[in-house]
């Protein structure tokens, strides 16, 4: 029955193709945004969780189907390896891209820029002369508005990178205690390749120099819009430590202590500033 493979009541993989989705969530299914859904009048607050620019270019890269060498959303049909391809043992025809290459496809960046502002796939709105059908590849600053403006609907804008402060903070507008599982790691998400090639690139921003830093600036200039949203909802996230006297919390500072590429909050945060008032002029 539908109600024995909800994942939110038998905890497991989620996904459409599963037929595994989670029958209280009203949103986000897979890739698909649903911003309709998520934000109709009358259901319960929507959640989201940001990760940076940089961590998830080099998970991207790494990871089947979010790459140009791998494109199972069949953004350049008949230029590209596919899914299909892959499960039938066809031989890849095409070269494979180069990282630098990667960076130089703006359909594979800026992701969340995409899903916020214009409610699509994250890969499936691209432009491609092999499939003229997929369009909006190229975002705009009334798109950086936009999502932004999205964001600021969440009741809950989590950080991937701070996950204790986040949960941390969670816990705190829902009332609900947390507990040492809680921050517990259900898998680990890094292969022996990705350890190897983010070796650096994931250094605080002092410890960079040479051709890493190169690296990171084009990684980061690639996906300029997604980065700006992820500082706003850092900032976002230090002005509610502070308003909840929790930015001190062992929990706080531990995360700071395994995430060194992020430095901790100001001292000093105006809280009439909104972090997500982007203008939509340059």
């Amino acid at each position: 029955t539908a109600k024995s493979l909800d994942c939110c009541k038998k905890p497991g993989f989620c996904g459409a193709p599963e037929k595994r989705t989670c029958l209280v969530i009203r949103g986000c299914i897979n890739h698909f945004p649903n911003l309709g859904a998520a934000f109709r009048p009358g259901i319960w607050p929507s959640l989201t969780i940001m990760r940076s620019s940089l961590s998830r270019v080099i998970s991207s890269w790494h990871y089947r189907c979010h790459n140009p060498n791998f494109d199972c959303y069949k953004l350049h049909p008949g230029e590209l390896r596919t899914w299909k391809q892959h499960l039938d043992g066809v031989a890849v025809t095409p070269r494979n891209r180069s990282f630098d290459e990667f960076l130089d496809m703006p359909e594979y960046h800026n992701i969340i820029t995409r899903m916020f502002s214009r409610d699509v796939l994250a890969y499936g709105q691209a432009t491609s002369k092999t499939n003229p059908a997929l369009v909006g590849v190229h975002l705009s600053r009334n798109d950086l508005v936009r999502a932004a403006g999205t964001l600021r609907a969440f009741e809950w804008v989590g950080i991937m990178e701070l996950m204790g402060t986040s949960l941390l903070l969670l816990s705190s507008k829902l009332g609900v205690p947390l507990v040492r599982s809680d921050f517990f790691r259900q898998r680990s998400s890094h292969t022996p390749a990705y350890l190897d090639f983010a070796d650096g690139l994931l250094r605080p921003g002092w410890a960079r120099s040479g051709p890493l830093k190169a690296r990171v600036e084009r990684i980061l200039a690639a996906n300029a819009f997604d980065a700006r949203l992820w500082t706003a909802a850092r900032a976002s996230q230090c002005a509610a430590l502070a308003r909840l006297g929790l930015s001190d919390h062992p929990v706080v500072l531990r995360d700071l202590e395994l995430s060194s590429e992020f430095e901790p909050c100001g001292t000093e945060i105006d809280f009439s500033v909104d972090p997500y008032a982007i203008s939509d002029q340059p």
